[in-house]
């Protein structure tokens, strides 16, 4: 393999199983003459003033100030792709605060796999060699980022609520402006992640 430095990237609504299938696709990629990498863009978020500054249960504020897309792409994408030096991560959202995150050098060989929502937004789209879009409808969604959130926080009916009206709305926003599922090179059914079915788009 020598094919220049690849970047995926897998895109999906909030709950999607996006997390969970970049992992297993890093893994069956692990050990095939390539270096992979990982990352995602949680690590890329806005300082919560930033991210908030339209409201905490804005949907447009979630779509629109949620992550730092221009250091994102300036920092990791870009020069990944140009075999530069590039790091992983910037923001710790836990803390609210920068981090100086892994630094790699990107070789012939380097596959770098990253997770998250909006990944093929207008100023991101040819950032990818391969993009993968994960879908599974808003109902089933948005219940499993709900139960998945409210495990970590504790409190229900506050990851109810944004999700109700920050994150699924923010997400239709998403669909309206950038039409993913037209623009990813792949579209995977993950409605049952044991069994994710490819999308043909022809029919």
């Amino acid at each position: 393999m020598s094919a220049g430095p690849i970047r995926v990237g897998v895109d999906g609504r909030d709950g999607a199983g996006k997390t969970t299938f970049a992992n297993h696709l890093s893994a069956a990629l692990a050990g095939r003459d390539a270096e992979v990498y990982r990352a995602s863009i949680d690590d890329w978020q806005q300082p919560a003033n930033y991210r908030y500054r339209q409201g905490r249960y804005s949907p447009e504020g979630y779509y629109l100030d949620g992550f730092d897309y221009l250091s994102f792409r300036r920092e990791l994408l870009d020069p990944f792709a140009e075999e530069r030096r590039c790091r992983l991560a910037a923001f710790d959202v836990e803390s609210d605060r920068p981090v100086e995150g892994a630094s790699i050098l990107a070789g012939p060989n380097s596959i770098l796999l990253v997770d998250g929502v909006f990944l093929l937004r207008p100023e991101l789209r040819d950032c990818w060699e391969l993009s993968i879009y994960l879908y599974v409808d808003p109902p089933t969604a948005l219940e499993r980022g709900i139960a998945r959130d409210s495990a970590r926080s504790g409190d229900a009916d506050l990851e109810r609520r944004l999700y109700k009206e920050r994150y699924g709305p923010g997400q239709d926003l998403y669909e309206l402006e950038a039409a993913p599922t037209r623009h990813a090179d792949l579209v995977i059914d993950n409605t049952r992640p044991i069994e994710p079915v490819l999308v043909d788009r022809r029919s």
